[in-house]
């Protein structure tokens, strides 16, 4: 045989040799026939057939050489990742969920012949990694020492990872397909189910934490629900408390319940349409725990749209026995519309369907306007409402029962609103009023209670403006001259007009001087009202006053002449109710007096302290001057400056000190008020020694 012979035959049998030893089952590792290399999981050091390998995420892997060669392994954690880790074992955990491909690169089994280079050998094994989902379980309560597990594990997507081999990306589907239920207690069992449900009796009553844990086909992980509860609590029927109807419109489609539950149990909400048959329409799940805690839960049901009145009820679950019972509470409906003829609104409610009847109770705008006490009674006329303005209405059906809380259950309907309407007329204003204001005539009112659109003026009986408010300023009237009437009309929100309110006229004031006094006359008030006073009042320059008269029902006062008086005078009257109460005022009226000077027509300068001055009298005199001539046209005497007080004027003596002669001597004057006006007085006076 040649040595080329040879050396094939040489070749091939070290390659049978070498595929002999890859796959050979005697090594005391683990290694099976069927395998290139394992993979373990873990610490369990179990070795992996030539099947898709699982582990969850979190989970460490051991990829080992089954030839015993050295090897290198990329754990295909990235698809672009070329890294290697040498060695017989290589260690590694996975973090996120996908299928991973492991690849070994090692050197196949010996003996090599000599001077050659052998091939490495690429082996290459799948790796799933899959989530640690929590399984959908509930733990409910039964009364007792029992509980009821339900695993509900249904959701047809399953767990899904992403593809990390070669380019795809597609995704892998997987399922729990066994569940371990640990009791707490040191009993635990397995259930194939996915969906499912069993009753479990503890030994005693105590707390217990219960953990049940998904497993994946072919590996020994998965996620783990886990809830601690506590047996040996009794079943109590819920408080439902209240059921009120949210969103009406027309018909009732959506509803809200109310009550007082225990954390540990779980509720079945129900309705019942007129009377047929209970429908289970949610579920208040426990709360879970030890927790022995009542809670306030609301919930909102969507209803059937239909005429016929849900009513609600809810039952405390119990898995092992019969659930127990709320109280029933029914829906309430109401509805609302104006009646524009009357100027009213009615208001219409179903009647309550439901036992243990009570009361109703209708508010609007939040407010209680009726009780009633008939079932039967379905409807309200509400009169005291006002045109254009929108009331809301909202009733309340007491029921005879009480909560454990002592509240009395209660149905509220939805809130029903209307914009009243009346095609009635408003009644007039009555008693508007009228006064004078910086000599402008002004009216006053009082706002009717309805609301207003426009309020129109009428002078004398003639249209003269329009306004919003319930004050209005003629501007055209002059009520220093004569006295005005007006009326008012109005018309309101919905277009209906007011007849005339009554009239009411301004007082006119007036004055004229009459001998020594200053007769004032007035024209009577009308307005508020027809028992009315009359008060005259002193004003000062600031326009306050400083002195009142009363007069009655008298429409003119005498002022009599008095120095006291400042020198302008003004007046204005005030009319006043019986009880005081200012109702109007007049126009202002200024009286301006003359200033007044008067000379003595002798004195005698001779020391006795009677007579030895000349000087002036008067009043209202600002200024003043005064020369005294002898008969010769000489001047003797001049005083320029304020009006001469007491002790001051001539005192009979000349310019030079001396004595002036007994004799008759002229003088002349001039005086100027406080408005600049001025009075010139010319005269003589007898010097007497």
């Amino acid at each position: 045989m040649s040595k080329r012979y040879v050396y094939i035959l040489f070749l091939l049998t070290g390659m049978l040799a070498s595929i002999k030893g890859f796959g050979q089952a005697g090594n005391t590792d683990g290694c099976k026939s069927s395998m290139r290399f394992r993979i373990i999981t873990g610490t369990a050091q179990e070795p992996i057939v030539d099947v898709a390998s699982i582990i969850c995420v979190g989970d460490s892997i051991r990829a080992s050489s089954c030839t015993g060669q050295a090897a290198s392994y990329n754990m295909g954690k990235n698809p672009a990742d070329t890294t290697t880790t040498a060695g017989i074992d290589t260690t590694s955990a996975f973090n996120y969920p996908a299928i991973y491909s492991i690849l070994q690169n090692t050197l196949p089994p010996g003996p090599h012949p000599p001077g050659s280079t052998p091939k490495p050998l690429f082996l290459r094994r799948n790796l799933y990694v899959m989530p640690k989902t929590t399984p959908r379980v509930s733990i409910n309560y039964c009364e007792g020492r029992s509980i009821q597990v339900r695993i509900a594990d249904t959701d047809p997507a399953g767990f899904t990872i992403r593809n990390f081999i070669g380019d795809s990306d597609t995704t892998y589907t997987q399922f729990y397909n066994r569940y371990v239920v640990n009791f707490g207690n040191g009993e635990s069992r397995t259930i194939t189910s996915r969906d499912t449900a069993f009753i479990y009796e503890y030994a005693t009553p105590n707390t217990y934490t219960v953990t049940v844990q998904g497993l994946y086909p072919g590996a020994n992980c998965g996620g783990t629900y886990t809830e601690t509860i506590r047996t040996g609590r009794p079943i109590v029927a819920p408080d439902l408390a209240e059921v009120r109807v949210l969103d009406q419109s027309g018909t009732i489609n959506r509803i809200q319940a109310t009550a007082t539950l225990l954390n540990y149990l779980s509720y079945q909400v129900n309705i019942r349409y007129g009377n047929g048959n209970w429908i289970a329409v949610d579920t208040l799940a426990a709360l879970g725990g030890i927790n022995t805690e009542e809670r306030t839960q609301t919930v909102e049901l969507p209803i059937q749209v239909s005429a016929v009145i849900p009513c609600v009820k809810l039952t405390a679950l119990n898995p092992c026995a019969a659930g127990l019972d709320s109280k029933t509470i029914c829906a309430s409906i109401l509805t609302a519309q104006t009646n524009p003829a009357a100027g009213t609104n009615t208001v219409i409610w179903s009647g309550y369907p439901g036992p243990e009847f009570a009361r109703y109770e209708l508010y609007r705008d939040n407010n209680l306007i009726q009780t009633i006490s008939q079932v039967t009674s379905t409807t309200f006329t509400d009169a005291d409402v006002l045109c254009g303005v929108n009331y809301c209405y909202r009733l309340v059906v007491k029921l005879s029962s009480r909560t454990t809380r002592n509240e009395e259950l209660q149905s509220i309907s939805d809130t029903a609103c209307v914009t009243t309407r009346s095609t009635r007329a408003p009644q007039a204003i009555s008693a508007p009023g009228s006064t004078v204001t910086n000599s402008q005539a002004e009216v006053n009112w009082n706002a009717p209670n309805v609301p207003v659109g426009e309020y129109r003026i009428f002078r004398n009986g003639a249209y003269i403006g329009a306004t919003t408010t319930t004050t209005f300023t003629d501007p055209v009237a002059r009520p220093n001259e004569r006295s005005y009437c007006y009326t008012i009309r109005f018309t309101d929100v919905c277009g209906n007009v007011a007849e005339q309110s009554t009239e009411t006229c301004t007082i006119w004031l007036s004055g004229q001087a009459v001998e020594e006094t200053y007769q004032l006359t007035w024209t009577p008030y009308r307005g508020q009202t027809t028992s009315i006073g009359y008060v005259v009042e002193y004003l000062n320059s600031n326009n306050q006053v400083y002195r009142t008269e009363e007069t009655g029902s008298t429409l003119s006062y005498n002022d009599q002449e008095d120095d006291a008086n400042p020198q302008i005078i003004r007046y204005r009257i005030r009319a006043v109710s019986d009880n005081g109460e200012t109702l109007s005022y007049s126009n202002i009226i200024e009286r301006r007096l003359e200033p007044r000077l008067f000379f003595p027509e002798a004195f005698s300068p001779n020391g006795d302290g009677q007579n030895d001055l000349f000087r002036p009298f008067g009043a209202y005199i600002e200024n003043f001057e005064l020369v005294v001539y002898n008969r010769w046209g000489e001047v003797v005497y001049s005083y320029r400056g304020s009006f001469p007080g007491e002790g001051e004027g001539w005192d009979g003596n000349t310019y030079g000190g001396r004595p002036a002669p007994t004799g008759l001597y002229q003088y002349t004057a001039t005086a100027i008020d406080a408005i600049g006006s001025r009075k010139q007085v010319q005269g003589k006076i007898m010097l007497i020694r």
